[in-house]
């Protein structure tokens, strides 16, 4: 999981470059981000010790969806000046 969030952080951020940050990419990322908490839910489920990476990864997931939550304003307002309001 921890190998996985990279991508993920490196994909806003390419798209914020670029100017892409449109309500599309938050869908799919939003999806991605769900597939993670989702893979770390049925982990936890099983992980009877609480491995040291479980703090880590909470950590990463938390940081993960704040990073987003900036993108999908950012994709909001940017939608907004376009006249696209919903």
């Amino acid at each position: 999981m921890l190998e996985r969030l990279p991508s993920f952080f490196a994909e806003l951020e390419m798209e914020s470059g670029r100017g892409r940050a449109v309500f599309a990419e938050v869908e799919e990322s939003e999806a991605d981000l769900e597939r993670f908490r989702s893979w770390v839910a049925k982990i936890e489920a099983r992980d009877y010790f609480r491995g040291p990476l479980g703090e880590q990864v909470r950590a990463e997931l938390d940081r993960a969806a704040a990073t987003l939550a900036a993108f999908e304003s950012a994709a909001l307002e940017g939608e907004g000046a376009h006249g696209f309001e919903g």
